[in-house]
């Protein structure tokens, strides 16, 4: 569960919360994220709008009672340490002071870039649109005049692209209503979301159909994800309710309102270096190479976050910047350990793909690569740079 706070004024933090945590240690983490200078001892937390959930160090109320909605408001802080930011709380010490947390839809604190993002997004919105629009009608041409079907019967290669985009549309809008109805947290729906962006293509291509990998093959890989994403603009999903659904699973609260600009791009990003990767290692007859990053991403990135909510602490907790935001996030060295772990796995799995010296440079070079990328790669931008990092040593064992 996560709790945003205010650090200063409209310059906001996240702290995660375990269902473990005792009120002692949300009070810790409310102080450390905040950068107040009072032991904890000297503020008791309240919920706003519930006036009998006063959070008190010696009540028997767990964080579990707590909600993403909630919004927490510091109470009977006393004392001149009670800071936040290095600036004291003036008049009474003792007034009910309050940690501004906005609500959703209320304003952040707005960056150059987002300033211009949100003047000019209608003319992005209808760029991408146009850009699109226009790729699909060159890459379905040229499939069609240059036989890039790879397959004896063209129908099976256009069922394959059909298959493909009802999957990911499928799993995408169960995760919408995951998230909606059942209150699923929206970073783990969108987790899920992105595991099948990135490996049902793949898996259906080489494993299920045998198709190879060609240009046109992974061109259109890239396809399907952005006729996906092209749904989910604004104009589209304010008018059909199944896509409003769909953007549900992967619109996370502290990404608003760069949610869709943070999606595309680093979605394309990835794509464009998944498909680049198939290429190489196709050329070097070591097609199977392209699914250990992947592995890496959608397993061992994808259980970081859960795994560092249950089992990090404060002591073990770091933040990174975001993309083009003057926000900072949450990581865990349990998170980063889990992608170290795993890339390890990863590497594992295929080893019959490599000589003996390539095995050992890889398990020793890969996860430790990964397990640093994941841990200070920009948020929302980690999935390329992970993918990036793993391709590219791999590519540098290859001529051991």
């Amino acid at each position: 569960m996560n709790v945003q706070v205010e650090k200063a004024p409209g310059e906001y933090v996240l702290i995660e919360l375990a269902d473990t945590d005792t009120i002692s240690v949300l009070k810790s983490k409310v102080r450390m994220a905040t950068g107040m200078t009072a032991p904890d001892a000297l503020f008791t937390l309240k919920v706003r709008n519930r006036d009998e959930c006063v959070l008190n160090d010696d009540d028997a109320l767990h964080t579990k009672y707590l909600t993403t909605n909630d919004i927490l408001i510091l109470v009977a802080c006393s004392g001149s340490e009670c800071k936040m930011d290095n600036e004291s709380q003036e008049g009474d010490p003792k007034k009910d002071t309050v940690i501004d947390i906005p609500k959703e839809g209320e304003e952040r604190r707005k960056t150059t870039f987002l300033v211009r993002f949100e003047k000019y997004s209608h003319i992005l919105t209808i760029l991408c649109c146009t850009f699109v629009v226009l790729s699909l009608l060159v890459l379905t041409t040229a499939t069609i005049i240059n036989n890039g079907t790879d397959s004896d019967d063209e129908n099976i290669f256009w069922v394959n692209q059909l298959c493909k985009y009802g999957v990911i549309s499928l799993v995408q809008f169960i995760g919408g209503i995951a998230a909606e109805k059942y209150h699923v947290k929206v970073s783990y729906t969108r987790k899920v979301v992105h595991v099948f962006y990135f490996v049902w293509p793949q898996l259906l291509d080489k494993v299920l159909l045998g198709f190879d990998r060609t240009i046109y093959s992974e061109a259109w890989n890239i396809m399907i994800i952005m006729l996906v994403l092209i749904a989910l603009i604004e104009p589209i999903r304010e008018r059909v309710r199944l896509c409003q659904i769909m953007f549900a699973a992967v619109d996370r609260p502290e990404d608003r309102p760069l949610t869709l600009f943070w999606s595309v791009s680093q979605l394309l990003a990835s794509l464009l270096v998944v498909f680049g990767a198939a290429m190489l290692f196709r050329h070097y007859d070591k097609g199977d190479w392209v699914f250990i990053p992947l592995l890496v991403l959608t397993i061992g990135d994808g259980l970081a976050e859960p795994i560092g909510v249950t089992f990090s602490t404060p002591a073990t907790t770091f933040q990174v910047k975001g993309l083009c935001v003057d926000r900072y996030y949450t990581r865990s060295l349990q998170g980063s350990g889990w992608v170290w772990g795993f890339a390890c796995a990863s590497v594992a799995i295929f080893y019959t793909q490599f000589t003996t010296k390539q095995f050992i440079f890889n398990i020793l070079i890969l996860p430790v690569a990964e397990m640093l990328i994941e841990a200070h790669s920009p948020h929302t931008w980690d999935n390329p740079m992970i993918l990036l990092g793993g391709y590219l040593v791999l590519f540098m064992s290859y001529w051991i």
